[in-house]
């Protein structure tokens, strides 16, 4: 039942992307009306049909039915409606959009390149199988926009000086005091051990706030990346989608609130 939703909500979607992109008048309150642009497009503009609408408007009469009938679709109809949405929807981006449907990656909405790259990497290394190889790909992305791209550390320092850190603890962090009032004591390299172990402390507990409800996503990954030495092929597998989804997500979260930088440069 969620399948065939799934399955009409993208077709749906791809049609009035596709009518939005090409400027075709529609009704939004009609769900057919898209659909009927877009055939109207294909038969004057290309001269042919637009392929599996007609399996398209079957599919959106299942979904009808799912969900104000409750009826539960077999197993050959779920097959059948899925072959038609993948074929359906490759005929569109392709057509329109001249992008192949094989070389459609979620790693396209990250702007940055490097992390694009990345990203993409392992995406490709999922799909062949390579789910270690995977993992650590998503790793080594999630720590480059972490440090380098997001500098997610220092903005958390920054907020830790705005948000709660008094004057004590601005000395006790800050090199230049530590050298003043301790560097000529005993205490000189303990301070200065304190003072680093402090900012750290203060970063770590803000940099927390940046993942919001993908802490459990960084933690799962975490624990995978501890264990993948002692994991089952299926272990892995599901490991490697989780940690991509994870990493992906996340960036483009960052990405969304303004903390990643669009080129590397």
């Amino acid at each position: 039942m969620i399948a065939i939703h799934n399955f009409d909500n993208a077709a749906e979607f791809v049609t009035k992307v596709a009518a939005d992109h090409l400027s075709l008048p529609y009704s939004e309150k009609e769900f057919y009306s898209p659909l009927d642009a877009l055939q109207k497009y294909f038969r004057q503009e290309l001269g042919k049909e637009l392929p599996l609408a007609k399996e398209i408007i079957e599919l959106h009469r299942n979904r009808n039915r799912v969900q104000h009938g409750g009826t539960v679709p077999s197993i050959d109809t779920v097959q059948r409606f899925k072959d038609a949405t993948e074929q359906f929807f490759s005929e569109i981006v392709t057509t329109i959009f001249k992008v192949s449907y094989e070389e459609i990656y979620l790693s396209m909405l990250v702007e940055n390149d490097e992390l694009k790259s990345k990203i993409l990497e392992a995406e490709k290394a999922l799909e062949q199988g390579q789910y270690q190889e995977c993992v650590r790909l998503c790793d080594g992305a999630f720590i480059v926009a972490t440090f380098d791209i997001g500098d997610i550390v220092s903005k958390a320092g920054v907020l830790t000086a705005y948000w709660g850190a008094g004057t004590e603890l601005r000395n006790l962090i800050e090199e230049e005091f530590i050298q003043e009032t301790y560097g000529n004591t005993d205490y000189g390299g303990l301070a200065n051990e304190i003072g680093k172990a402090l900012l750290q402390l203060g970063q770590a507990s803000t940099s927390m706030q940046f993942l919001d409800e993908y802490r459990v996503g960084f933690l799962r990954h975490r624990e995978l990346i501890d264990s993948l030495s002692n994991l089952s092929e299926k272990e892995l597998s599901s490991g490697a989608q989780a940690s991509l989804d994870f990493v992906t997500n996340i960036i483009l979260k960052w990405q969304e609130e303004g903390l990643l930088r669009t080129n590397s440069s």
